[in-house]
């Protein structure tokens, strides 16, 4: 391994090989002197499958061109770190952080999700088919497409000029609260849904079906709407 820096932190530059190896012991559970801590590691070019890989930590870590396929990663901390061209294939994420990470076409897809924390992360990432019960997205500055999740009771609260593109995702009882919003969401959910205090005109939400929202204090939401077969429940095309 070879020490390197730059202007924001020191790394260790790790060879794909050894970060390989580095995860067998890790998911052997036989560890010994924090062999779980990747942290100021630098890594270009590898895929890892199948590991369990549970609360390791990738603080301030630098990962390029790489893909992790049916990793159990719950509990894992990426927090403040890098990540440039990364897949991730049927992870778990279970209470995964992301907080401060910067992302580069950044992949989820058929991962699990739930409760992991986005906050302040910012760059462009993709989540398509992820379960994202409770997912917190606090003040992220990411631009955001989502392709059928379940976004239930997720949160992208105090978000400044949020860029997000969603297209058959569930949104019941999520918060987009005090924000800004642009983007378009086509064929949508959004039951119980909170937009308190946020401005969403230039948020276009197309043939999405909507029911009981919240929008005290925003703007940009002109509901027009029209009972379908469920008096209870509004079909609403906004364009």
């Amino acid at each position: 391994m070879e020490t390197i820096s730059n202007e924001n932190a020191a790394r260790i530059r790790m060879t794909p090989g050894e970060f390989i190896r580095q995860t067998e012991i890790v998911n052997c559970g036989n560890l010994r002197n924090n062999e779980d801590n990747f942290q100021n590691v630098e890594i270009d070019g590898f895929t890892v499958e199948n590991k369990n890989l549970i609360r390791t930590e990738f603080h301030y870590a630098k990962l390029s061109n790489a893909t992790f396929s049916g990793v159990n990663l719950e509990g894992a901390d990426f927090q403040f770190s890098e990540l440039r061209n990364v897949t991730f294939l049927r992870c778990t994420f279970k209470r995964g952080g992301f907080n401060f990470a910067k992302m580069d076409n950044v992949r989820f897809q058929e991962c699990l999700l739930d409760s992991s924390s986005f906050s302040f992360a910012s760059g462009d990432s993709t989540f398509e088919n992820c379960s994202m019960t409770g997912a917190e997205f606090h003040r992220t500055a990411l631009r955001i497409v989502m392709n059928t999740c379940d976004g239930q009771a997720a949160q992208f609260n105090s978000c400044a000029d949020l860029n997000i593109q969603a297209e058959n995702c569930d949104f019941l009882q999520t918060e987009f609260n005090d924000g800004t919003f642009f983007g378009t969401m086509t064929k949508c959910v959004f039951a119980n849904t909170d937009f308190s205090g946020s401005d969403c005109r230039s948020l276009k939400l197309v043939n999405c079906r909507i029911r009981s929202i919240n929008t005290d204090g925003s703007c940009g939401i002109d509901v027009d709407s029209s009972v379908g077969e469920d008096e209870n429940e509004e079909d609403f095309s906004f364009t």
